[in-house]
């Protein structure tokens, strides 16, 4: 795995040929951060189908608004969470205006046994019913955490909140995964 000050080096130099109008900077971008922001948005959304609209809706922000970005001020990196996040919650907002209900995403990778295919699955329904139930406002810090592999101090600046708010609300999802695994 890419260490954090690689991967924020790459992605800016990926922005920074974006920006000059290269086509294969934005590639490079949905090859780095991509598969990360897909499981992120899968896990938050329930739904493979939204998660990949909301990867795309990233993308197409990400395009429109690549002049925008500062490093100086920002790491691109944290700016595409940013992004990837907000369109997740326009997701979420949109379908519950629509009274949508959630569906459980499949699973990342089937192993070859029958058995143990259906095992993963139940597994990961269980789970992804889990996420479903924390409120949104712990599952987000959570998953930025587990999907994203952000610090703490990373999560409270895309937040918007302190760091132990941010330690609060994961272990409060934690706590919360607990008991709903329990009962």
């Amino acid at each position: 795995m890419e260490t954090t000050d690689k991967l924020e080096q790459e992605a800016q130099d990926a922005l920074r040929h974006l920006r000059q109008g290269d086509p294969q900077g934005l590639a490079r971008l949905v090859d780095l951060l991509g598969p990360r922001l897909l499981a992120f948005l899968q896990r938050l959304l329930g739904q493979a189908s939204d998660a990949e609209d909301a990867l795309q809706e990233t993308f197409a922000t990400l395009c429109a608004k690549a002049g925008q970005q500062n490093p100086e001020v920002g790491s691109v990196t944290g700016w595409i969470y940013r992004i990837a996040r907000n369109q997740g919650l326009q997701m979420l907002r949109r379908r519950q205006a629509e009274g949508r209900a959630l569906a459980t995403p499949p699973p990342c990778s089937e192993p070859a046994d029958p058995e143990a295919i259906i095992e993963q699955h139940l597994q990961l329904e269980e789970i992804d019913r889990a996420l479903q139930a924390v409120p949104i406002d712990l599952r987000v810090p959570f998953l930025m955490r587990e999907c994203l592999d952000l610090s703490y101090a990373q999560i409270a600046h895309l937040t918007d909140r302190s760091v132990n708010q941010v330690a609060s609300d994961i272990l409060r999802a934690r706590q919360l995964l607990r008991e709903y695994v329990r009962s």
